[in-house]
């Protein structure tokens, strides 16, 4: 008689577990999703800064190249107007003046 008396105790203490050991998986779920969706952000974030960085790195190399190109283009002015000034002095030295 005590056995069947306990019985639908226990039972109810099994459920009593079983409900509380479903509280407890569902915070952790929660916590575990809560955790996840933060991740997936800070992942979004870093590849967006990633992208802006290969950007900004393309960009950079873009620069320097055209600033290579121009100190490049200035040297060779300046080499031209040497020239163009030398070849007029030699013009003007043969030829006479006129008067």
């Amino acid at each position: 008689m005590y056995r069947r008396s306990s019985s639908p105790v226990l039972t109810l203490r099994q459920a009593d577990s079983a409900k509380q050991e479903s509280v407890r998986l569902k915070q952790q779920l929660d916590h575990a999703l809560r955790a996840l969706d933060e991740s997936r952000a800070l992942l979004r974030q870093a590849e967006e800064k990633l992208v802006t960085q290969s950007h900004s790195q393309e960009q950079h190399q873009t620069a320097v190249a055209q600033i290579q190109q121009l100190n490049l283009l200035r040297e060779s002015n300046v080499t031209l107007r040497d020239e163009n000034e030398k070849a007029t002095r030699k013009v003007r030295s043969r030829s006479p003046v006129p008067r």
